[in-house]
């Protein structure tokens, strides 16, 4: 079960880092085809994205404090709360990573544009 669970979670760090990778792709793709230049639409896509990511940290957060209230053992409550409060860093260091990359890429494309 514990080899089960750790690929699950490599395989989700691995799907994170190739959509980096891919919207990194995408960024380079646009400005070298002339795209981005409308800022207006840049900063709708930043927003949006900001959006995005918050709304993926509360989610993160709400099943942290959910499985935290349910357990009634004090034990298996505090091991629980190291447990969501591991998920939620993680999750917050990987979209706030994967956030600043794309708010990079956009700045990069807007300055080039200009």
């Amino acid at each position: 079960m514990a080899d089960e669970m750790k690929h699950a979670w490599s395989e989700v760090g691995g799907r994170f880092s190739a959509l980096g990778d891919a919207v990194k792709q995408r960024a380079k793709a646009n400005r070298t085809a002339g795209a981005g230049d409308d800022t207006a639409d840049d900063d709708d896509d930043r927003n949006a994205l900001r959006d995005a990511i918050d709304k993926l940290k509360a989610a993160a957060k709400e099943f942290g404090d959910t499985a935290t209230g349910v357990v009634k053992d004090t034990e298996v409550r505090a091991q629980t709360k190291e447990v969501a409060h591991s998920l939620n860093a993680a999750l917050s260091a990987t979209v706030d990573q994967i956030g600043g990359e794309v708010e990079s890429l956009i700045k990069k494309a807007k300055r080039s544009g200009d």
